[in-house]
């Protein structure tokens, strides 16, 4: 990359006034035309000393700060949330290298449900007529019922106490 006085002196313009007074890209971005003429003589060579400051200083600064806003929106998006929606390969290149200590922060990134120890089940009545089976709906007595159950719970387990809820019920005819 050029520095400012090299671009100085390949255009022949005098740099001793601008070390003197430690004048740089950002310096030059923020003096009006009528002050950079006391640094910078001829017009031409000030529109080209400050389109290359602008290229030079501006985008660096301006990307530096559109990432670190991004990491701001990303973290108040997901504060606690292990998953990120916003992470980019390049982020989790970055923070494996930081997990490497904690191992659980790593685990199951993008998976709540393998995270979860319970899980919902809706459950129902079927009962035999003939050869077919109907369901039993709710005004005789059966309807589904939503049941909070530990992932690791038996079906014969689920079967005993669902027996004992249907069944609990006063109003069934059927059964």
């Amino acid at each position: 990359m050029v520095s400012l006085i090299e671009f100085l002196k390949e255009r022949n313009i005098p740099v001793d006034k601008v070390e003197e007074d430690k004048i740089d890209c950002q310096v030059i971005l923020l003096l009006s035309d009528d002050e950079l003429t006391k640094y910078i003589p001829i017009y031409g060579d000030r529109i080209a000393v400050k389109d290359f400051c602008k290229n030079q200083g501006g985008t660096g600064s301006k990307s530096k700060k559109k990432k670190t806003l991004l990491q701001k929106i990303r973290k108040r998006l997901h504060p606690s949330s292990k998953r990120n929606l916003f992470k980019t390969k390049k982020d989790i290149d970055e923070s494996s290298s930081d997990s490497d200590d904690n191992p659980s922060t790593s685990k199951n990134i993008g998976n709540d449900h393998a995270a979860k120890s319970e899980r919902r089940i809706e459950l129902g009545w079927l009962m035999k007529e003939g050869d077919r089976m109907k369901q039993v709906r709710g005004p005789t007595g059966g309807g589904t019922r939503h049941l909070i159950v530990d992932k690791d719970t038996l079906v014969s387990a689920i079967k005993r106490n669902s027996f004992k809820t249907l069944l609990s019920r006063r109003n069934i005819t059927q059964g």
